[in-house]
């Protein structure tokens, strides 16, 4: 049930309109470009089960939208994982298809600043 309303969630974001504004990209700052970032792909589902199987459970999601403006239209959409005992986190972005998942990160000893844990 988790994945399919976590499958429906992606198609439905991502298939929503929305109107663009004149905005600079990212890639018109100094400095900044694209990179060969390492990740790890699959299908969705096949992300998911590797979700489950550690023990990781949906934080949050968002969009990534075009030319990277709060105005474009949403191009992929990202969701963060947490472990069970808060000590591990997972970046997870999804193709607008909802068919590929791909991880971006796994980080260990999670910390919250200002926080006693």
């Amino acid at each position: 049930m988790k994945k399919l309303l976590y499958l429906a969630a992606v198609i439905l974001g991502l298939n929503t309109s929305i109107a663009t504004a004149d905005h600079k990209a990212t890639t018109e700052y100094d400095g900044l470009g694209w990179s060969n970032l390492p990740t790890i792909c699959g299908s969705t589902l096949a992300v998911n089960d590797y979700l489950d199987h550690n023990g990781f459970i949906l934080e949050s999601i968002s969009f990534g939208k075009e030319n990277g403006s709060k105005d474009g239209l949403p191009v992929y959409m990202v969701s963060y994982f947490i472990n069970e005992d808060r000590s591990e986190t997972m970046a997870v972005v999804t193709a607008p298809s909802g068919l590929e998942s791909c991880m971006l990160f796994r980080s260990f000893d999670l910390v919250f600043p200002g926080t006693k844990t």
